[in-house]
């Protein structure tokens, strides 16, 4: 049988598939960002050919390569055959002599375009010298723990890690999405409850992991949605914001968000007590074109006044988000007058929902 030829995009695509597979769709694309620098509207968009050419397929939300490496081959990149001449002229010449007489006749430039010169090479090597910040996800993930990694695979991490946990019964909060005078959907959440932990430098008094279960059709998955740390009075802020930013980077001065049902906006600024960080990645490039349709499928239902405008503010809303205050009071589980004060808050309930929902919604219809 003849090897199926994949172009240059599709086999280093499939490479990835071939090294790390199965893998998640989102990991894929952001391996593919990193990795080949592409976009992930471009990667997904490469997948989904890949998908109709039957060389990938999609099992229990995983992606794998559908073909093995050695029955493939890469087409060939384009190659000029032509030879290039001994001595080629550059534009505007007209023999080699010239070129030779002008050399002869080369005179040193003058001496500030010299130093000039050396000024702008100083400071192009300060700047590849520089080393990015380490460790920066574009998700804001937690430590180990993607979000939507399912609670089962949590719970096995924090016993590797020999962290020890508690899990209370379940409760049911209603989802926001539906709007004032809407009913909204319920989904389920699980709490993961974790005392005195040293997290970022410091020890927690109190940790909350948040699983959701936001699924259109009934399931028992729970994904990781949110983090909350609360630090006693006694902790160091200044320490543990500085590793947070060694681990996030900088937090945002200022911000701009878009309310999903008004479209309004909402402005975030560094204020005292107050830090906010926001994922590279946006619900744009979390939700394939198939999920994005499945909202806005939604939005008609509750009879949504503009739904492309309330679809794109969704979009352009970042897919998690971090948030520290000096303040902060954590619900349900602990009260004002609890010994943790100053909160540091990571929430990815966002991408959580538009991966559990829509995309779901969308692979059912």
């Amino acid at each position: 049988m003849a090897p199926r030829t994949l172009t240059q995009s599709q086999y280093h695509l499939c490479r990835i598939l071939w090294r790390d597979g199965p893998i998640d769709e989102l990991q894929l694309l952001t391996r593919c960002q990193e990795e080949l620098g592409w976009r992930r509207t471009a990667a997904r968009r490469l997948l989904r050919e890949l998908e109709s050419q039957g060389m990938v397929r999609h099992r229990d939300g995983m992606v794998a390569a559908a073909v093995a490496e050695e029955e493939t081959e890469c087409s060939p990149a384009v190659i000029c055959r032509a030879l290039p001449a001994v001595c080629p002229l550059a534009f505007g010449e007209t023999g080699v002599k010239s070129r030779i007489r002008r050399v002869m006749h080369y005179k040193k430039p003058p001496f500030w375009i010299a130093i000039a010169a050396v000024a702008v090479c100083i400071a192009a090597a300060v700047c590849f010298l520089t080393v990015p910040a380490q460790g920066v996800s574009p998700t804001l993930q937690f430590q180990d723990l993607p979000w939507n990694m399912p609670m089962e695979e949590v719970l096995d991490w924090l016993d590797a890690s020999g962290v020890a946990w508690e899990m209370p019964d379940v409760y049911t909060r209603l989802s926001q999405p539906g709007g004032s005078g809407v009913e909204a959907e319920p989904y389920d959440i699980k709490l993961v409850y974790i005392y005195d932990w040293e997290v970022f430098g410091e020890t927690a008094s109190e940790v909350t992991l948040t699983f959701m279960n936001a699924t259109p059709e009934p399931t028992d998955y729970y994904g990781l949605s949110s983090v909350t740390l609360l630090y006693p009075d006694s902790c160091d802020k200044a320490a543990i914001l500085d590793n947070v930013r060694e681990t996030y980077g900088p937090e945002a001065e200022r911000y701009t968000l878009y309310d999903v049902i008004t479209g309004e906006p909402e402005e975030y600024v560094q204020a005292p007590g107050a830090h906010y960080w926001f994922s590279q990645l946006l619900l744009e490039d979390v939700l394939s074109e198939e999920g994005q349709a499945a909202y806005r499928d939604y939005l008609e239902s509750i009879q949504s006044d503009d739904p492309d405008k309330e679809l794109a503010a969704y979009l352009a809303r970042p897919a998690a988000y971090i948030s520290w205050h000096d303040a902060y009071i954590s619900y349900p589980k602990t009260e004002p007058d609890s010994p943790g004060t100053s909160g540091l808050y990571l929430y990815g309930g966002s991408m959580v929902t538009a991966l559990q929902w829509f995309e779901q919604a969308a692979s059912v219809d």
